[in-house]
């Protein structure tokens, strides 16, 4: 099959689209990676999700408009796809962009919604279209987050040592798969939120994020203010666990920066990458780690890969590309990959590391022109991937 796969992320910056070609034969899936792009969301459709996010308050008009918008823009990047390979998709699978993660105070995650109408992805361009992926896991008792332990096990698990996949999105999130122990994965704490909100206080909304860590390379950190931010209770909790923006938003960093007045916004842009760096530093410590595989769009920030390397040195940081797959592109292929074990009637969750009482198929299916694709399927047991 050729599946596309579809996600925008916490940081909302963009669609990542991921074409990949799979093949299921016994428990062996091959996933040939064909190409991997991001495409903005338009700027009317971006102002919209970022007046809208929490802790933002929102109505149902605003809900619609943004199911409806966000679904047309995943269908132009479809069909982007579609142009760019030449090629007749088989499934496409969208992640949909995330606007609310429900979390208990006690940590138990309550719902989850990610928007963006697939009905519209399907409709536009005849293919049948995957969506909902994470509210299953929720509605087992999972955390429905982080689904990237699925791929980081499948390409860690022979490794023959304690190693780990870090995803420096809005969120840091690990996975960490031992020969011993089953895998988990747990959402870390900001990498790229904060950051970027600073970057937004600092620019007068010109600028979202801090190109190359440019910005971060010019303050100096602030210890008092780092120590002060590293109490927040989220970091003690003990996996599985999950958040978001729902916690960690421009509201939370204005908060914190009241008992700080006189320290300068460049400063705050220092100190907020080694505010990323020391939780992973903490936990990878914690867990044994010392080979890591990074992705996300934080691997371009400069000022903390650097922060990374200096409070983990005996840890070796490599790309996700050492894996076979874009660093850029891994989630969603992740999500295409997902959508492919569906059809094919094999769970897309790794329970050890959400949380769920067991292992769920993911999703719901928008027929194509041609209706539900046919899949003859056998038994698969126990699953694994190539990347071919």
């Amino acid at each position: 099959m050729i599946v596309v796969g579809l996600i925008s992320g916490t940081s909302y910056d963009g669609i990542d689209c991921s074409v990949g070609e799979m093949e299921i034969d016994g428990d062996l899936i091959s996933l040939h990676p064909i190409l991997t792009f991001t495409q903005p969301y338009p700027s009317e459709v971006y102002a919209l999700i970022d007046s809208t996010m929490p802790p933002a308050a929102t109505g149902f008009k605003e809900v619609c408009q943004l199911d409806t918008l966000i679904g047309e823009a995943f269908a132009d990047v479809a069909l982007a796809a579609i142009l760019k390979t030449g090629l007749e998709p088989d499934l496409i699978v969208s992640h949909g962009q995330t606007m609310y993660h429900w979390i208990s105070e006690d940590g138990k995650a309550l719902g989850t919604l990610q928007i963006g109408d697939a009905s519209r992805i399907a409709e536009r361009t005849g293919v049948a279209t995957l969506s909902q992926l994470r509210s299953r896991d929720v509605a087992a008792g999972g955390q429905g987050a982080p689904f990237a332990s699925l791929i980081d096990d499948f390409l860690l698990r022979d490794h023959g040592s304690v190693s780990a996949a870090l995803n420096l999105g809005g969120i840091s999130n690990v996975t960490v798969v031992s020969p011993d122990d089953p895998t988990i994965a747990f959402d870390i704490g900001p990498a790229n939120a904060l950051i970027d909100a600073a970057v937004r206080i600092y620019t007068d909304g010109k600028e979202n994020f801090d190109n190359g860590g440019a910005y971060g390379a010019q303050g100096v950190i602030n210890h008092e203010f780092l120590e002060n931010l590293l109490q927040e209770p989220y970091y003690k909790m003990s996996n599985p666990k999950s958040t978001g923006k729902e916690l960690f938003n421009k509201d939370y960093l204005n908060w914190k920066l009241k008992e700080f007045p006189d320290i300068s916004m460049l400063d705050v842009i220092a100190t907020l990458p080694a505010l990323t760096a020391q939780p992973v530093a903490n936990e990878l410590n914690r867990l044994s780690v010392k080979s890591v595989y990074v992705s996300g769009g934080g691997i371009h920030n400069h000022t903390l890969m650097r922060s990374l390397r200096k409070l983990s040195p005996g840890v070796s940081y490599n790309l996700y590309e050492e894996l076979g797959l874009s660093s850029d592109g891994k989630e969603a292929y992740l999500f295409a990959l997902i959508g492919f074990l569906s059809l094919n009637n094999i769970s897309g969750n790794i329970p050890s590391s959400t949380g769920a009482i067991g292992p769920r198929i993911m999703g719901s299916l928008w027929p194509g022109e041609l209706g539900f694709p046919k899949i003859e399927t056998g038994t698969v047991t126990k699953p694994s991937l190539k990347i071919i």
